[in-house]
């Protein structure tokens, strides 16, 4: 079924909620400290590997918290291409962690 705009901006904003948590202050990419705190905690910009426009989905496998800088090169970057495959690996070896982690508390 289709949802709605609300529903997608809760789903959207838990996603990117959970990306941060998941995160812990560190870029999920370059591995360094958030730059500062905010407000909300470590700064982190969530990054989606595949674009919500190209029909990506709005789900925690499909999303990075990373620094602004890791952020900014994945999408002006001349090795954009690369570091989107990259992330791609860190953050399904990261969820199969989570799942794992998971399992064992049951």
């Amino acid at each position: 079924g289709r949802v709605s705009a609300n529903e997608y901006k809760k789903t959207s904003k838990a996603i990117k909620v959970y990306a941060r948590v998941r995160a812990k202050g560190v870029c999920e990419r370059c591995g360094n400290n958030a730059p500062f705190e905010s407000i909300e905690g470590p700064f982190l910009e969530v990054h989606h590997l595949l674009r919500l426009a190209d029909g990506g989905p709005d789900k925690p496998e499909n999303v990075a918290a990373i620094c602004p800088n890791c952020h900014s090169e994945a999408h002006y970057g001349v090795n954009r291409n690369q570091i989107s495959t990259n992330l791609i690996n860190i953050i399904q070896k990261k969820e199969l962690e989570v799942v794992n982690a998971t399992k064992q508390e049951f």
